[in-house]
């Protein structure tokens, strides 16, 4: 029978019934969008920074610095949606050849969007801006 039927025993032997599923069992993949940062790093690498963000900045280096409007120009929907959905299925993704500088850019904002926890948890922003509130006073008076 295997993982995709099931048996529905009833009084006699004669009322088997095997039933075929369409719904195919597989190991759940490994998501890249929308969960938490420490888990989309590569571990078995010892690497600390999410594949995507390698791959995403490492392209906007070397194609989108002298980029006008970057990352305030929106890229392709159909683009972005095709290279989150590869990124989520854990496939090769070929960032030259099937990218553009606005589309790339919005993929790294859309990634860093849908992380469950900012990269700069609130209690952390708090303690940066308490920070450069008591510092402010004192730097703006000694340039002026």
């Amino acid at each position: 029978m295997g993982t995709g039927a099931s048996i529905s025993i009833c009084q006699s032997l004669s009322s088997i019934e095997i039933k075929h599923c369409t719904n195919k069992v597989s190991p759940e993949r490994q998501r890249t969008f929308g969960v938490p940062l420490g888990s989309s790093t590569q571990e078995a690498t010892h690497h600390h920074i999410p594949l995507i963000v390698k791959h995403t900045v490492g392209y906007l280096e070397e194609f989108g610095l002298n980029h006008k409007g970057l990352f305030r120009i929106s890229g392709s929907a159909v683009k972005i949606k095709a290279l989150k959905k590869k990124y989520d299925e854990g496939e090769e993704v070929d960032l030259v050849n099937e990218g553009d500088v606005d589309s790339i850019a919005s993929l790294l904002k859309l990634f860093l969007n849908e992380l469950p926890v900012a990269v700069f948890p609130d209690v952390l922003c708090t303690e940066i801006l308490t920070t450069f509130e008591d510092f402010w006073p004192k730097w703006h008076h000694t340039v002026m």
